[in-house]
């Protein structure tokens, strides 16, 4: 009788087990494949996917689903900024910041500098900003980009110039007027009030003395060594090895490439001042693989979406 019942009892547990566990199978299979499309459809940073397939295989006994999960697609925008450096400059790269949820920002200056403290505060704030939305900018220059706007992009870790542009310039100047001689035959008298003797040096109507020339070199040899030492600050690594100096010979070199001087993009690299001479196609290129970007969507911001060489992708 014990015998007859315990055998009962595992053929039911038998049929119970085979029913459920085939129920379960269907269920798992169903919700995976429902993940699978919430993940394609519902996710906007993805652009694309494989197709989900389906393989079966024996494993004691059980079927194996397999999918292949969609490949993230990186975005990449381009912005453009141009004419004397300004604060207006970081504006536009922070809307692009904050427009998308983009992976990597190139930042096209074409530029001939600006002033110094505009110049420095417009790098700094392009420090802060890669922080703040954790995205980093590579620089590209087609025509050219000097003195301040070289000092900008020393923000960037990947800095690319194209063949037939120039870069450099890396200096600080004032420029003083006399016309106190042209006002003196023109009869012109000027009675300045002021605290002390050198203020309103730069005054046109004044002379300046041999000791304000020297107050005013003073000056501009401080901004210089803050400009040289933000470029030692980026790039001092690269620029000493590209010149395969010790610390103190490569510093003292970079001083003597830091006379105001402007270079081809060619030797600009040769000396570490960029990391690539290229044309732009070339340099997306290298910045994908220098940040280990794979697959892109490149957008060029305020035009339509754009390919590697710049041509509108049609609809």
């Amino acid at each position: 009788m014990k015998n007859k019942l315990w055998e009962r009892l595992k053929a039911e547990y038998r049929i119970f087990v085979e029913r459920y566990s085939k129920k379960a199978r269907i269920v798992g299979i169903a919700t995976s494949i429902f993940v699978a499309m919430v993940w394609v459809f519902f996710s906007p940073w993805i652009g694309g996917m494989d197709l989900i397939r389906r393989s079966i295989t024996a494993s004691e006994g059980q079927d194996t689903v397999i999918f292949t999960v969609p490949t993230p697609v990186a975005k990449v925008a381009a912005i453009r900024v141009s004419g004397e450096v300004s604060m207006s400059w970081a504006d536009t790269l922070e809307h692009a910041m904050q427009s998308d949820d983009y992976s990597l920002i190139i930042v096209i200056i074409n530029s001939g500098g600006g002033g110094i403290a505009e110049s420095m505060a417009t790098k700094h704030r392009f420090d802060i900003l890669q922080k703040l939305y954790d995205t980093p900018i590579a620089v590209y220059s087609e025509s050219g980009m000097f003195s301040g706007a070289y000092m900008v992009a020393m923000s960037s870790k990947f800095v690319g110039v194209s063949p037939g542009a120039s870069t450099g310039s890396i200096g600080v100047l004032a420029i003083h007027e006399d016309d106190s001689e042209l006002f003196r035959q023109a009869g012109v008298k000027f009675t300045v009030i002021k605290s002390g003797k050198n203020k309103a040096i730069f005054l046109p109507m004044n002379t300046l003395t041999q000791q304000q020339l020297v107050l005013l070199q003073n000056d501009i040899m401080y901004m210089y060594h803050q400009f040289v030492n933000l470029i030692i600050d980026a790039r001092g690594n690269k620029i000493q090895t590209h010149l395969h100096l010790g610390n103190k010979a490569y510093i003292d070199s970079l001083y003597i490439l830091a006379d105001g001087r402007t270079y081809p993009s060619q030797p600009a690299a040769e000396y570490g001042l960029i990391d690539t001479s290229c044309y732009f196609d070339e340099f997306t290129q290298a910045v994908y693989n220098f940040y280990g970007i794979d697959t892109t969507v490149y957008i060029e911001m305020g035009k339509k979406e754009l390919d590697v060489f710049g041509r509108t992708v049609d609809d």
